[in-house]
């Protein structure tokens, strides 16, 4: 797909949104021979799943994008964390007057019907990753896995089919999704299993010493017993998270140790979420407020009358922040953000 294409037939396009829908899967359940009704874009906003677009498998963690066009068919099939997505329907067409060899790109590339998928980089990898080959979505591409002749290679355990190919490539360590749970246990297991446990240990006794550093300067600024509600509003659903979904959770309720109000208390443990409806919203929320959102400014919470009747929207203690920014929750964006909120919370007079 040549993508500069895609974007010019974009740029004149015109486009009208259907239907915007939230849908939540819980652990084992499915969407089984789902007719698309319109053009979608689908993004994934928490837990993994198996997906099939047309018979197209993938398989899904944490935030994923995808596009598909009217009469495709789709499956789901939720993991063990459950599934949750936003799917945009919408109807597009060139717009007029157009010139004719876009009219002719448009019945090639079909822009608003061609099937594709993408996953939504890293933005505190920053150089990091300069100069690493892009193996493909997922896993990887096997082919190009063998052409790069590794010494070692690090998977997941999603993909059993395609690791039992790899351990024919090279020496390969298969490490269960998810069940690294903090960043001390994670440096630490890296560490070890590359033979870099001094740098390991240097790394993270950096982190604790920013960590510390943060939380110091944090509570001179807010008070300790202050409740904290670490939330997501996309379109108009609301979510809150605990301390292990991203979104500004590991920071609040780890590295600073603030809590949420107590009547979510239980669901941000187990099962680490909660669904809120903006009728109850008011007794969610807590004296500050961290919150995700693509579809809101603080203009647009102000303007509301649930949202404004909360105190930390009418006093201005209410840190807003893009998807892109708090959907990560690996070591080094946990650290950022860790700092990024710290400054915040400090700065409020």
């Amino acid at each position: 797909m040549d993508i500069n294409d895609h974007i010019t037939l974009w740029s004149h396009a015109h486009s009208r949104i259907a239907d915007i829908r939230r849908v939540v899967l819980r652990a084992g359940e499915s969407l089984c021979a789902y007719t698309i009704p319109a053009s979608i874009f689908m993004m994934s906003v928490r837990g993994t799943a198996e997906l099939s677009l047309d018979g197209s498998a993938h398989t899904v963690l944490r935030v994923k994008v995808f596009h598909a066009g009217k009469g495709a068919r789709l499956d789901i099939q939720a993991g063990a964390e459950g599934f949750e997505y936003y799917v945009i329907y919408y109807k597009a067409s060139l717009a007029m007057p157009v010139r004719h060899e876009w009219i002719r790109l448009a019945e090639k590339l079909r822009p608003f019907h061609v099937q594709y998928g993408f996953v939504i980089q890293n933005p505190y990898f920053g150089e990091s990753l300069k100069g690493v080959a892009d193996i493909g979505e997922g896993n990887g591409n096997v082919e190009m896995i063998l052409d790069m002749q590794p010494d070692l290679i690090i998977m997941d355990d999603t993909y059993p089919e395609m690791n039992e190919q790899l351990h024919k490539i090279a020496p390969t360590v298969i490490v269960p999704y998810a069940s690294l749970k903090t960043v001390h246990e994670e440096i630490a297991y890296f560490g070890e299993l590359l033979g870099k446990e001094k740098e390991a240990e240097q790394w993270l006794a950096d982190y604790d010493r920013r960590t510390a550093e943060a939380k110091a300067k944090v509570l001179k600024a807010v008070p300790a017993d202050s409740t904290f509600s670490v939330l997501e509003l996309m379109d108009k659903n609301v979510s809150a998270v605990g301390a292990n979904y991203g979104k500004g959770g590991q920071p609040i309720y780890g590295a600073f140790g603030f809590k949420p109000p107590a009547v979510v208390g239980p669901e941000l443990t187990d099962p680490g979420w909660a669904s809120l409806s903006s009728e109850t919203l008011p007794k969610y929320a807590g004296d500050y407020i961290i919150l995700t959102s693509d579809s809101h400014t603080l203009e647009d919470l102000k303007a509301d009358p649930i949202w404004n009747s909360l105190d930390a929207v009418k006093n201005d203690r209410v840190f807003l922040w893009e998807s892109k920014r708090s959907w990560y929750w690996d070591p080094i964006a946990i650290l950022s953000q860790t700092e990024e909120l710290a400054d915040w919370l400090v700065s409020i007079k």
